[in-house]
Formats: C-alpha cells, sequence, structure tokens
C-alpha cells in the first residue's frame, strides 16, 4: 500500500520506512521487514504462513 494515500494504515502498523512489508494473520502481525526482499523471499514468507 502507499503510506502517503493511507498514513492511517502506516500509522496502526507502525511503518516508518519504505520498503516495508508487514505479513497479517488472523489480523495480528507475523511478520515485519523493513527492507527490499526479493519475489522468492516473498514466496517463501507467504508458503510459511499458510
Amino acid at each position: 500500500m502507499n503510506s502517503d494515500a493511507h498514513p492511517e494504515l502506516a500509522k496502526k502498523y507502525n511503518v516508518y520506512s519504505a520498503p516495508s512489508t508487514i505479513l497479517l494473520r488472523d489480523g495480528k502481525i507475523v511478520e515485519k521487514i523493513t527492507r527490499f526482499i526479493d519475489q522468492s523471499q516473498l514466496t517463501t514468507l507467504i508458503k510459511y504462513y499458510l
């Protein structure tokens, strides 16, 4: 999401830098990464939490 367009979400999840990746499960943060991750890393994370 674009934190400039959605500052309320950025504040809710304490996003202060870009890029940031936050994975949620059942409405709770299970992973927060504040650096670039490539498609392979993102796929691995998603599969881990499914």
